[in-house]
């Protein structure tokens, strides 16, 4: 019908449009076969707010509380990054079945802080499977992440699936953040640590 025409066409759109269409399934599938407990009780048993700004731990399996932390990240829930990365619960570096680690995630929809926590608990700058933090910081028009990536050793030469750095992606729109990044992106080194430093 015409929900699989809509994701198709989402999908074949820009990177932010198929990565919230992505979302957008994961959550419904979550819903239709977890039903509403899926969405989770506040403390006096309400409902916590939209949809899951907090970490709640319904499995020991790591997929589902991943996706949890990313809807965390996405709501900006920079405590709950903090509990559930410090409690050892999530692998920094877990990559999910889309390809993409928590660094990721933070460099697209998160805060600058969470980057800058993740970087400092060893998250790997440049793993990603069809781009790296670098690119999505660059995509999404993030100049200050993009900062802090290089700072943590993020690699301006990598190139994504489809073979573009992050100065390519910065350079496909020109708002005043894809232009601070594209910026950056031209003298790297200004941000880059010598590799005998420390972060």
């Amino acid at each position: 019908s015409e929900l699989p025409d809509a994701i198709e066409k989402a999908l074949k759109g820009d990177e932010r449009c198929a990565l919230d269409s992505m979302r957008l399934v994961d959550l419904l599938l979550v819903l239709l076969f977890e039903g509403r407990s899926a969405l989770g009780r506040g403390p006096a048993g309400g409902p916590s707010g939209p949809l899951l700004p907090r970490l709640r731990r319904l499995d020991s399996a790591g997929e589902k509380s991943h996706r949890q932390l990313i809807d965390c990240i996405r709501s900006k829930d920079t405590d709950a990054l903090i509990e559930a990365i410090d409690s050892g619960g999530i692998e920094v570096n877990f990559m999910d079945d889309v390809g993409q680690t928590l660094l990721n995630w933070a460099s697209a929809f998160g805060t600058q802080e969470m980057v800058e926590f993740l970087c400092d608990r060893g998250a790997d700058v440049n793993k990603g499977q069809r781009s790296s933090s670098l690119h999505y910081a660059a995509c999404f028009g993030r100049p200050a992440i993009a900062k802090v990536l290089l700072k943590h050793g993020a690699n301006p030469d990598l190139r994504d699936e489809d073979g573009k750095t992050p100065l390519d992606k910065a350079r496909e729109r020109v708002d005043e953040g894809h232009r601070e990044v594209a910026a950056i992106l031209q003298s790297p080194g200004e941000w880059m640590l010598p590799p005998n430093q420390e972060h």
